[in-house]
């Protein structure tokens, strides 16, 4: 039997109304569960956590900024194999489930960038005397973000956005992306940051990667950023540092 096209719309809607109930319900459970991490301190390394905490009393933090699911930014295991066997840095892990750069704070946490800078400083430990950011891609927009904002000492990004619009969010979104974070978002411009201190911007990008050179020249003229050009046409640059054996070295000599 043939389905006539309003029948097939209707069918649609109902089906994809379902869907946004279901999600919503997941989201509510997840939050739920990140309330009840809330309680524990410090937070339990937890795939469902938004923030995961290796503490040590060191004078060195490093707030890890994850990037989008589909974009291998710095390899989390790797990370941690690299550094959290060294009593030298406190390492502070976070996740966006929004999926939007942050601009929606950290999910079941805070709702902006503001609240989350607020967040962040309460879970520093008291013992940093230099706090360092990294992250790639978005990862690394909210690293340069987050890190002038909080004043951070430097802040470490591989092939970062530095700028949001609609054609940055389509292009690295996923299923789970929040438009309305990028819409609403207060920041999205990172030339323009005014920041607590004097963070300077370390960037490591492709020379060869045309589009990610459309966000360097975005700050280029801005003395508070230094570029560091590599070898290769991958926006991947962590993963191709990782291959060359820089990226190790790179992480130990912060």
């Amino acid at each position: 039997m043939e389905i006539d096209n309003k029948t097939l719309m209707m069918r649609l809607n109902r089906q994809k109304k379902r869907i946004d109930h279901l999600e919503k319900k997941i989201s509510d459970i997840h939050k739920a569960i990140i309330q009840i991490h809330l309680k524990k301190e410090p937070f339990e390394k937890s795939y469902l956590s938004p923030v995961e905490l290796d503490i040590k009393g060191a004078e060195i933090t490093l707030l890890s900024f994850a990037g989008m699911r589909q974009v291998i930014g710095v390899p989390r295991a790797e990370f941690f194999k690299t550094l959290s066997g060294s009593d030298r840095y406190n390492i502070i892990f976070l996740k966006d489930f929004n999926q939007a750069w942050y601009q929606c704070g950290l999910f079941g946490i805070s709702d902006n960038v503001d609240d989350t800078v607020g967040y962040l400083k309460s879970i520093i430990p008291p013992s940093t005397k230099r706090l360092i950011t990294l992250g790639s891609s978005s990862g690394g927009f909210a690293a340069i973000l987050y890190g002038s904002l909080l004043g951070a000492e430097k802040t470490i990004s591989f092939a970062p956005q530095t700028f949001l619009n609609e054609e940055v969010f389509k292009r690295f979104k996923n299923v789970d992306s929040k438009k309305e974070c990028i819409v609403n978002a207060p920041y999205k411009d990172l030339n323009l940051l005014r920041g607590d201190g004097g963070t300077i911007h370390h960037v490591y990008v492709g020379k060869n990667n045309k589009y990610d050179q459309i966000h360097i020249d975005n700050i280029k003229d801005n003395k508070r950023f230094i570029i560091h050009w590599l070898d290769t046409s991958s926006h991947n640059v962590a993963k191709f540092m990782k291959e060359n054996g820089t990226l190790d070295h790179l992480l130990l000599s912060i």
